[in-house]
């Protein structure tokens, strides 16, 4: 189970049935996504400022793409169940979390 920070939640987890470090959970949380395997711990914890891309690629797989300075990385895994409703929750999660970045952007801009 991931530790979650001040404020967090999860909002779903995904049983991972195959990525390259083995089985596992996929965790949405309102600031991050974090893939937790049984044998390797956690392999991915991205907050959502550094995502670039996600989709569902066919029936269960979903891939998710970040940025680290000039390169660009991608992790894809099959979940049980649909890889859309990965993709439904985590475009919720993510459309919040861009909210409430420009929410407090706003407001930071408004105290000047």
């Amino acid at each position: 189970m991931i530790n979650l920070l001040q404020g967090e939640e999860i909002l779903k987890a995904f049983e991972v049935k195959k990525s390259p470090h083995g089985k596992g959970l996929f965790y949405v949380t309102n600031f991050r996504v974090v893939l937790e395997t049984r044998t390797y711990g956690t392999v991915i914890d991205l907050q959502y400022q550094v995502l670039r891309n996600y989709k569902s690629i066919g029936k269960d797989c979903f891939r998710i793409e970040w940025a680290d300075g000039n390169n660009r990385w991608y992790y894809q895994f099959k979940i049980h169940g649909s890889a859309k409703q990965v993709y439904e929750i985590y475009a919720i999660a993510n459309s919040k979390f861009a909210r409430s970045e420009l929410i407090h952007i706003r407001s930071f801009d408004n105290t000047i």
